[in-house]
């Protein structure tokens, strides 16, 4: 088997959890309803160079997306093309297919330019934060299964990921105003990390 195509795999995911993450500090800094409501460009510009601060969160969301979009690609293409097992093929090609679903929730969260105008409701950020996690999961099913079939074994990656479970409890603590801290963007931010690792080790371990 493909040892790179493993690789390649294991960067997709990390990068689409640490895409997930930007998007939750977007979304928690008020990020996301700024750019004049435009989508792809911002006030205008498509880079985010010289943007005020929030401005620069979205877009810059916008452009890091981007890229970890044609990781998600490449490495649905790897899957289905190096590899024989079919549940490798339907998770890298899963991945593949949410993909354009994901990206026409996220312009229509930040709307087209206002045209929609239920766009930044907490419903349509729900259902695009659901297609992200669905996209993760299926990135991550295909990345230790290729992490299986190329001889590298999942015992380890399994017992990391049980003991990760053990972070829920901090992440519970993070969860609401409490006696350690208050519920500000800081905190939100730090909860949805913990949330997304207690995520991501539950389906590891499965």
């Amino acid at each position: 088997m493909d040892c790179r195509s493993y690789q390649l795999a294991a960067v997709t995911t990390a990068l689409t959890f640490a895409l997930i993450l930007v998007g939750e500090y977007t979304a928690v800094s008020g990020s996301g309803a700024t750019c004049g409501l435009q989508w792809p460009d911002c006030n205008g510009q498509l880079l985010p160079i010289g943007l005020q601060v929030h401005d620069f969160v979205e877009q810059f969301h916008r452009g890091f997306a981007m890229v970890v979009g044609f990781f998600i690609l490449g490495t649905g293409a790897v899957s289905w093309r190096r590899f024989d097992e079919r549940d490798v093929k339907v998770g890298g090609v899963l991945a593949v297919v949410l993909l354009p679903i994901q990206v026409i929730l996220g312009g229509t969260t930040v709307t087209f330019s206002g045209l929609v105008p239920w766009g930044y409701m907490p419903i349509t950020q729900a259902v695009h934060h659901l297609a992200a996690l669905a996209i993760f999961a299926a990135l991550l099913y295909t990345t230790l299964r290729m992490r299986e079939l190329v001889g590298v074994g999942v015992g380890s990656v399994r017992t990391a990921a049980l003991s990760g479970l053990a972070v829920l409890p901090v992440a519970l603590v993070f969860s609401r105003n409490t006696v350690f801290a208050v519920y500000g963007t800081r905190v939100q931010l730090i909860h949805h990390a913990l949330e997304l690792l207690v995520f991501t080790a539950a389906l590891a371990a499965l």
